[in-house]
């Protein structure tokens, strides 16, 4: 694919060595995130973490970096070409290694889901690539969204929403469309996001240019809102992600736990 030996391409610089690659043990998380995973759905999911986060890294070096909107707006433009809804489209040349990686997982991932699912999946991919630049526009602008603005993005660009598209394919079940779109299951998923992001907020990448910290970040939007300093804003993001695990488990998960009993050695509904 190019992601340790990008070739001579002049827009694939060396974003991860393989020191660094192997540091980031992926195969690691996964199995920690999906546990009970078949090996060959295991390696899928591996393969896919891999590399939605080397794109992550790429776009830095690549855009981020240098403040390039117009450039990451040419380069996001192309990526859905290679994740076709019908098995018969033909795909552009890849040109890159984020492209190649993704057609081939593409490849790999849809054969076997619904049209339903693959649409799914698809918009919760392109929002993952697309809403990158709306972060990068943030930064380009020095603007500090307000936290209503900021939590509703943060959805779409943090990946936890692909996350749990992912999660159907790696158990082997497939939610339908009726269900996905119910108030609860909406919750649930935009829940798992929040408390996802909220918290990674709290671990904000060392290394990155002093000027960015305070671009896009909950704290920030926080501390810009509220008129607060950088503390308070900080302590107030995690009891917000707990809230909001608090919120699904008083509306939906606590009747279910409530509606158990154990009877011997078995649990039986009431």
């Amino acid at each position: 694919m190019g992601i340790l030996d990008p070739g001579p391409e002049a827009a694939a610089p060396e974003v991860w060595d393989e020191a660094e690659f192997d540091a980031h043990d992926y195969p690691l998380l996964c199995a920690y995130t999906h546990p009970d995973c078949l090996v060959h759905e295991l390696d899928l999911v591996t393969d896919w973490y891999v590399w939605v986060f080397y794109f992550d890294d790429h776009f830095l070096a690549l855009y981020k970096r240098g403040q390039d909107v117009a450039g990451a707006k040419t380069y996001l433009d192309r990526l859905p070409a290679f994740m076709p809804l019908q098995a018969t489209a033909r795909l552009p040349e890849p040109t890159n290694p984020v492209e190649r990686g993704l057609a081939d997982l593409w490849a790999r991932t849809v054969p076997t889901k619904s049209a339903q699912w693959r649409r799914r999946f698809f918009q919760s991919t392109k929002s993952l690539l697309e809403e990158s630049t709306w972060e990068l526009q943030n930064i380009s602008d020095a603007r500090v969204p307000n936290p209503i603005e900021y939590i509703e993005m943060r959805r779409k660009v943090g990946g936890a929403a692909w996350s749990a598209d992912l999660v159907e394919h790696a158990v082997l079940v497939e939610m339908p469309d009726s269900v996905v779109s119910t108030r609860p299951m909406r919750v649930l998923k935009d829940t798992f996001a929040d408390a996802v992001h909220l918290r990674n907020d709290l671990f904000w990448r060392v290394g990155w240019p002093a000027s960015w910290s305070g671009i896009g970040r909950a704290a920030a939007t926080t501390r810009r809102s509220w008129g607060t300093t950088c503390r308070p804003a900080t302590c107030s993001a995690g009891p917000a992600g707990w809230a909001r695990l608090h919120l699904v488990w008083q509306s939906w998960l606590a009747p279910w736990a409530q509606a158990w009993r154990p009877v011997g050695e078995h649990n039986i509904v009431r």
